[in-house]
This record gives structure tokens, sequence and C-alpha cells, in this order.
């Protein structure tokens, strides 16, 4: 995490909100009364500590929803097909109803073996934390690159694979 801000803070990357970011902060912030059992269930919470997670809370507040490029964007999950505003946790309805309005929309959200394209939507989450590969896709050139991600028994792998990524020349994983 800490290289990755390093890199934001230089403007070599864009670390863009997703939901376990955005779900963080909302339980860190303590807006409703199950924002501790929240937290105590939370992989990231855990995995940080108390101390370190309210030292990022600044951090993770001012995180962009979007990065716009010239001819696409990227965002966590995609936009709600309604509103067209972006949406942290959407899924097949933006997958399915998405007219290229935007542009080319890379998102990461939902992991699979390899980048996947639908249509004007890239999926860019290879779920490297769960044993998969760590995939960079750049927009500009069409390149992408996969390298070894953390081997399967690292982490234990839940029922439904979900991780944020982000960053220019977008990464998933």
């Amino acid at each position: 995490m800490e290289l990755a801000w390093d890199l934001v803070q230089c403007g070599r990357a864009v670390w863009l909100m997703g939901n376990h970011e955005q779900r963080l902060v909302h339980d860190l912030r303590g807006s409703d009364p199950s924002a501790a059992l929240s937290l105590a269930g939370c992989d990231t919470y855990r995995q940080l500590g108390a101390r370190s997670c309210r030292r990022w809370l600044e951090r993770l507040e001012q995180l962009p929803l979007t990065h716009w490029g010239q001819g696409w964007v990227a965002t966590h999950a995609g936009f709600d097909p309604i509103s067209w505003q972006p949406d942290l946790s959407i899924r097949a309805s933006f997958w399915n109803h998405y007219d290229g309005r935007f542009g080319e929309v890379i998102v990461g959200h939902t992991p699979a073996p390899q980048l996947r394209r639908m249509k004007h939507i890239t999926l860019i989450d290879t779920g490297a934390c769960y044993g998969g590969q760590l995939s960079a896709y750049c927009p500009q050139t069409g390149q992408e690159r996969s390298v070894a991600g953390l081997r399967p028994q690292s982490l234990p792998r839940p029922n439904r694979l979900a991780r944020p990524s982000s960053q220019l020349c977008a990464s998933g994983g």
C-alpha cells in the first residue's frame, strides 16, 4: 500500500476508490451502530490493524471514483445503467447495458483467470491475491502484461472473489 501511495503522490499512478476502500472508510467513520461489528469482519482492518487503518483513513477518503483518459475511463466496477454514475459494486447490469458512451471502460472488481473484453469493457482483475496472475493493461497502447501472483496457499480462497484494483495503465489483481 505504501509503494502504491508513493506512486500516486509522485503522479505515476492513480488509485481508484473500490468497494473495499469505501466500506472501510464508512466503518471507520462509525456512521452507524454496526460499524464496529463490520470492522471485526473486514479483512483489510484485520490485516492492517486499527492504528494503520486510522492512519490510512484520510488517504482513502480522497480516492477518486474514476480516472478519465482520451477515449477511455477507469473505474472500480462500472456505471449504474440508469444514472450512469460510478457504482462500486455493479457487475452484470452494467456489462449488459453499456453502450460505449464513455469509450472503453476499464474495471477490476471481478477476478477471472485472464484479462477479458466485453464490447467496450475491459476487465483486468486476474485474481493475483487468490493465486492468479497480476495483470496490467494500458488503454493508450492496448498492451497487457501478466506476472505470477501470490501462491494459492498464501491466502485462504473466499467463496466469492472480489478485490479492488486500480492504477494508471491499470493493474488488476
